[in-house]
């Protein structure tokens, strides 16, 4: 991984629950993808950035903010989205958000980049283990590997 974009990544994002008190943020994985505007507009490259985000202990993990402004406070029509891979207590997998909208991170009309508030519904164990097998259930009826036997 390019040493110096991991760098700037690093330097422009945060997260915290009390801003005083910031959480530890790690770059797990980065690759790029060609992309192209749906419209049949220009090619562009999308850079995509796994980070894991580790509180202080006793911070809560299900309510939180998200800061990030690179190159959104540079580049006024750039869009950051925000993904949250999973989501164990609730038992979502590849999940966007709670409520599963996009999140994105853009310039304000204010000509600034706020913090993104996480706020994901509160779950238990049951809840997440409800919600997985229901997945599980939903791939063995629809997963056309399984549906040859």
């Amino acid at each position: 991984m390019n040493v110096q974009l991991q760098e700037y990544i690093l330097t422009h994002t945060h997260a915290y629950t009390k801003k005083e008190i910031p959480w530890a943020v790690k770059i797990t994985g980065m690759h790029t993808d060609k992309e192209q505007q749906i419209a049949s507009g220009p090619p562009f490259w999308e850079l995509r950035a796994q980070l894991i985000l580790s509180p202080p202990p006793n911070e809560d993990t299900r309510k939180f903010f998200f800061d990030y402004d690179g190159v959104v406070h540079q580049v006024i029509n750039h869009i950051v989205f925000v993904v949250i891979r999973n989501d164990w207590e609730t038992g979502r997998a590849d999940s966007l958000t709670a409520d599963s909208h996009p999140t994105t991170i853009r310039i304000g009309s204010d000509n600034k980049v706020h913090p993104l508030e996480i706020n994901l519904n509160k779950g238990n164990s049951w809840t997440g283990f409800k919600n997985m097998v229901s997945m599980g259930m939903q791939h063995i009826r629809e997963g056309t590997d399984h549906l040859l036997f």
